[in-house]
């Protein structure tokens, strides 16, 4: 058992800090929680302590006030037997698992190259559009089973607890995650396709128009079109370079061979060569395409898609969907590298929510003094402090936490450790 003793001040400062925020602010217990796996990450230690469960109200509240979690998650699934080992022994108990989403800016194209602030806004744009273009009017999920939290991190997270999910399957949930994703959508499929008469008289001939769906028309039909609208636009309000930059990465999550000479030539044609302008208007209010060359209009279709595309990042996150075993962090919960609350939302909260002010629920005082172990910034509320290598930083107590937490800063003073909070 890992004691106060065994502590660095850093951990010390941080678990009491913990401890003082679950001693007034317990995470909301979870449907159907005594049903539910607990694991959790114990301060100064690596190791995760899984297959735990909670009886009743009691049981749930000591995981906190007792164990004081650096991070906690609880399973999706629902067990008859949660604290139950072997996992292939547990398994037999399975009685449904709620349907999760975990986006997260490190698999979104481009973010990479985001500050951090940026990279929080970029991520919750996609996933509005998850719950917006997606759950609600393509799945008929109903709002009041749209439970979202942001995750503490660099990310939200999304549970779907419409019990008429519970049982779907691994293989169903891979089809809901490949739907979202555009896996296996052929853009050019989704053209209309008329025939019209074209060239001056007497030199008439046929062809064939590619015409883009309406904006209205179901699922990702009506997508396609729409992104392709949001994304003319946006890239109009980009410089060149920011444009083409994002054509490219796009094009490259997209997997058509693009490098940025193709891209930067789109760019050209949508806007720079003559009759640029006269392409977006036919495109934009017509839906018209053959205006740009083959390999263009499909790659530009391609692209368009992959727009429009929710990222739930490969490796990462996707599997957090189709695993009907999976943990995810317990919402309402501190996040124990950020120490920022994972904090529940509404759908009307979504939007002007700011993480970086909304979800700093440590207090301000008393100020701590820490010393950076690197150069680097901190903003947070109100608050934003540059500082170099070695410096020490005199901060709200928020603030040097969040330093704390994500190994930026380290307490040399030892009577900082110790300040009443």
């Amino acid at each position: 058992m890992i004691t106060m003793a065994d502590m660095s001040p850093r951990e010390m400062f941080l678990k009491r800090a913990f401890q003082r925020f679950y001693s007034k602010s317990l995470p909301p217990p979870p449907l159907r929680f005594t049903l539910r796996e607990y694991a959790y990450f114990p301060f100064n230690s690596n190791m995760m302590i899984r297959h735990l469960s909670v009886r009743n109200l009691d049981d749930y509240k000591t995981l906190y006030l007792q164990k004081v979690p650096r991070h906690v998650y609880y399973s999706s699934a629902f067990y008859r037997r949660p604290d139950q080992q072997p996992m292939e022994e547990k398994i037999k108990g399975w009685l449904g698992a709620e349907l999760i989403f975990d986006l997260d800016s490190d698999h979104i194209p481009g973010a990479e190259n985001l500050p951090y602030p940026e990279q929080l806004k970029e991520v919750k744009r996609f996933f509005v559009r998850l719950i917006d273009e997606f759950m609600i009017p393509d799945f008929g999920i109903d709002e009041k089973y749209l439970k979202i939290n942001f995750s503490g991190g660099r990310g939200y997270h999304l549970h779907v607890i419409d019990p008429a999910l519970f049982t779907l399957d691994s293989h169903q949930r891979r089809e809901i995650v490949d739907y979202i994703t555009g896996k296996g959508i052929d853009p050019e499929a989704l053209l209309h396709r008329k025939r019209r008469r074209v060239g001056r008289r007497g030199y008439e001939k046929d062809v064939e128009v590619y015409y883009l769906p309406s904006k209205d028309s179901w699922g990702w039909s009506g997508k396609l079109r729409r992104a392709a609208e949001d994304f003319m636009k946006e890239l109009g309000e980009s410089d060149e370079e920011d444009a083409v930059e994002e054509i490219y990465e796009l094009a490259k999550s997209a997997g058509i061979g693009w490098g940025r000479r193709r891209a930067e030539r789109l760019y050209e044609m949508l806007f720079l060569t003559p009759g640029a302008s006269m392409r977006r208007r036919k495109m934009l209010e017509e839906g018209v395409l053959d205006t740009l060359p083959d390999q263009y209009r499909k790659g530009l279709l391609h692209v368009v898609r992959e727009y429009s595309a929710v990222h739930l990042g490969g490796e990462t996150d996707e599997p957090v969907t189709t695993d009907t075993k999976r943990i995810i962090r317990v919402p309402g919960s501190l996040h124990g590298k950020s120490t920022l609350l994972a904090k529940p939302l509404t759908l009307e909260e979504l939007e002007p929510f700011d993480p970086l002010s909304d979800a700093v629920v440590l207090p301000e005082s008393p100020e701590v003094v820490v010393r950076a172990v690197r150069r680097g910034t901190v903003a947070l509320k109100d608050v934003k402090v540059s500082f170099e290598e070695g410096e020490e930083v005199p901060l709200p107590f928020y603030a040097a936490a969040f330093l704390l937490g994500t190994g930026m800063a380290v307490l040399e003073r030892e009577e900082e450790v110790h300040k009443k909070i």
